[in-house]
């Protein structure tokens, strides 16, 4: 990252500095711990990269309008982080899911942070408990949610009987989910809704359930109305889409689908972001329906699905997502898309790869732990992949190779979000990964909530 640093010059005001910069003039005194506002010719003054409100107290009313008596658009946690836009004598001008408001001052801090660390948005995926010994993601987005910029629910998937219904294929209640909506906002977390078509007992099903809606306008047009109307009814920000297995064919009808569902969202007040597959080039198989392009240009965010590096079959042994790859990914994307559209949704999972059989097994963070532990694996960090691994002989002699991320791993992938100038991170998912994940990223990134 590169410091900001500005001269004084004749004429000069911390206000006028702070509109030309872009920046709120009351951080640039904090951040260079100024004790009046009087400026000389000739200094020099550190510029904010960011400037953030840290909630005091629970219950905390934000407001829609510069006054305690008016409308109160949320009650926030202690703890809750905000971006600052503007100042007065009494309020902090806020940034809170994605609406202008308003916090007294004596119920927030403000910090303002220069250019040492990187500023990206994080965006996690909150699943219910799975099979494998897979946890639920309540444990982590309580750990985290501080420190989230968006979550977005794994709840439900495309009906296969129904084209254009959704059903809700997780373990959680209207009441659970309600809850939860309820929590990322009192933390100024947005919530959105993934709507999938992955999760079904029949592998084929994804394919022909997303092909029977994208062949008829009326089902697109039903499968809008039903995306909006689970928006409103949980109270939610907004949707993720993540359509797979969508045919070369079917590329037009996909995008005349997501240019009606991007402008019936946005008329709403309501954010898309869309994944996609990760690719290096143009027209790689499997992939020829995701124009990244056409899909950037109606969706907010793109987010670019990247642990997918090894792990398939015939893929080799190898990171879920190194570092290198996603350089590469990106080099492609920045040439589609613009910087602030793209998210890199990297995984907070490893494998154990069988190397004798060829089988793969993924596995948590936590079960990497225990598998090097219980083999007594000696760990390795590999510098240029920047993910951990290690061997160890399994049943019969079999040969395993272990690759997994931890914080450390995941700060390198922030730090290249962050020299890339994307958006930021995607993390899949809540639950899987390391415990100091969390720390990391109050203490070496600075989370941009919006």
């Amino acid at each position: 990252m590169v410091e900001k640093q500005y001269t004084v010059r004749e004429g000069d005001s911390l206000y006028q500095i702070g509109k030309n910069l872009g920046t709120v003039p009351e951080g640039i005194y904090i951040l260079n711990h100024l004790k009046s506002d009087r400026l000389e010719i000739g200094q020099k003054l550190w510029i904010p990269s960011y400037v953030e409100a840290q909630v005091l107290y629970e219950d905390t009313p934000v407001y829609r309008w510069e006054s305690a008596e008016g409308e109160i658009l949320g009650e926030l946690d202690a703890g809750c982080r905000l971006e600052v836009v503007g100042t007065t004598q009494e309020f902090l001008a806020v940034r809170y899911l994605r609406q202008k408001g308003y916090l007294r001052r004596q119920d927030a801090q403000m910090i303002a942070y220069g250019a040492q660390l990187p500023v990206i948005g994080v965006l996690g995926y909150y699943m219910e408990e799975e099979r494998g010994g897979f946890p639920s993601s309540e444990e982590a987005f309580d750990a985290g949610n501080d420190v989230l910029t968006s979550c977005a629910l794994f709840f439900w998937r495309l009906d296969p009987g129904n084209p254009g219904l959704l059903e809700n294929n997780a373990d959680a209640s209207p009441e659970e989910i309600l809850k939860l909506v309820r929590k990322g906002h009192r933390n100024n977390v947005q919530m959105l809704a993934v709507v999938q078509n992955l999760t079904y007992p029949e592998a084929d099903l994804a394919g022909q359930t997303v092909q029977l809606v994208l062949a008829d306008e009326e089902h697109r047009r039903a499968l809008v109305a039903s995306i909006l109307s689970l928006i409103r009814e949980y109270g939610m920000d907004g949707v993720n889409l993540d359509l797979e297995e969508i045919a070369a064919e079917d590329e037009e009808k996909y995008h005349d689908f997501l240019e009606e569902l991007a402008g019936a969202l946005h008329e709403a007040g309501y954010f898309l972001s869309v994944c996609v597959p990760a690719r290096e080039a143009d027209e790689e198989e499997g992939t020829e329906a995701f124009h990244y392009r056409r899909i950037a240009e109606v969706a907010d965010h793109m987010v670019i699905m990247m642990y997918n590096e090894h792990g398939w079959p015939g893929s080799g042994s190898g990171p879920v997502s190194s570092t290198p790859w996603m350089e590469a990914v990106l080099d492609y994307a920045l040439r589609q898309a613009e910087p602030r559209k793209i998210v890199a949704a990297v995984g907070l999972f490893g494998f154990d790869f069988n190397v004798t059989t060829g089988r793969v097994r993924y596995i948590s963070y936590a079960q990497a732990v225990r598998l090097a532990e219980q083999y007594h694996a000696k760990h390795r960090y590999d510098r240029e992949k920047q993910s951990w691994m290690f061997e160890y002989q399994g049943v019969g002699g079999e040969v395993h190779e272990v690759w997994y991320d931890d914080e450390r791993s995941i700060e390198e992938r922030v730090y290249t979000a962050s020299r890339y100038g994307i958006w930021g991170l995607g993390l899949w998912r809540l639950g899987l990964g390391d415990p100091d994940l969390w720390q990391m990223l109050r203490t070496q990134t600075v989370v941009r909530k919006e």
